[in-house]
């Protein structure tokens, strides 16, 4: 009703949609250029991260109230990228999942991967992140750390996070 176009972009689950998306968006802005300068920049901070490593570690995104974040999600995608295996896939978990503790503590991941660093039950969500088998057998050295900024929507932050994983995954 106010004359503005608009893009409809579907959620980026890759880092190719990210890239899709960030040509359309610069075509629509109508500087298509800038949004190569920012393709090349992503390309070339994500080829810096190193694509050899030992044995690729599993862990689990692991969220209040018992959810993972499954496979052929953006996540997963930072996962692989890092060398670090979802343990989603093997429970065959796509998109969010609901999982018992019980069924992350029987599938012995490497480590726990959060989004937000459970310090203090707020309410009965977070308290889950804190039961003590999960502090007994994923204490210090057994977390990883992805802020939910890096992580939640496609864009440039992509390659950092795929960076910070792989450091932390990979001493």
């Amino acid at each position: 009703p106010y004359g503005y176009a608009t893009v409809e972009l579907r959620p980026a689950k890759t880092f190719e949609d990210i890239v899709d998306q960030t040509r359309q968006i610069a075509t629509a802005i109508g500087h298509p250029d800038r949004g190569e300068t920012l393709i090349a920049r992503m390309r070339s901070a994500l080829d810096a991260v190193p694509r050899t490593y030992g044995p690729r570690p599993v862990a689990v995104h692991y969220q209040r109230r018992g959810f993972i974040t499954g496979t052929g999600t953006l996540l997963d995608d930072i996962m692989k990228r890092a060398g670090v295996e979802n343990l989603a896939g093997r429970l065959g978990k796509k998109a969010i999942s609901r999982v018992s503790l019980e069924e992350i503590v029987a599938a012995r991941p490497d480590y726990l991967l959060y989004s937000d660093r459970p310090e203090r039950g707020t309410d009965l969500g977070t308290d889950l992140l804190l039961h003590p088998v999960l502090a007994d057998r994923y204490g210090a050295g057994r977390q990883l750390y992805l802020p939910g900024a890096l992580t939640i929507c496609g864009g440039p932050a992509f390659p950092e996070a795929v960076s910070r994983l792989y450091r932390q995954a990979h001493p």
